[in-house]
């Protein structure tokens, strides 16, 4: 099962929902990374094996953030409303997609959007 590191963004209610789910969750604060630049976050990710999760939009501009430099991105487009139906695509997801390695995920209401990106 994929490891994810949660940016300090990620509602508390999605994380506890995926450690409910039994899937291997931490938070930047946990890691010591709590205020660190993206880039130092991202480093840590990909020397440790984990997957970022964010709502950060500025982790889908895959100019800045290009998905084939890192571990894997997955990030939420998540609204209060949504939050029940974005953890079900989330869950969904994550047990089917393991190798998430130089790819952006977007979930949303809608769908989950894979990116390979440049």
């Amino acid at each position: 099962m994929v490891k994810l590191l949660a940016d300090e963004c990620v509602y508390k209610e999605t994380i506890d929902f995926l450690k409910k789910e039994k899937i291997d969750i931490k938070i930047v604060k946990e890691k010591g990374l709590e205020s660190s630049l993206d880039k130092k976050i991202l480093d840590f990710c990909n020397k440790n094996d984990y997957v970022f999760l964010t709502r950060d939009k500025d982790f889908g501009n895959i100019i800045n953030f290009p998905p084939r430099l890192f571990n894997g991105i997955i990030l939420l487009k998540v609204f209060p409303k949504d939050v029940e139906l974005i953890h079900n695509h989330l869950l969904e997801f994550l047990k089917t997609n393991l190798a998430l390695k130089g790819k952006l995920a977007v979930v949303d209401s809608f769908k989950v959007r894979i990116h390979k990106g440049i």
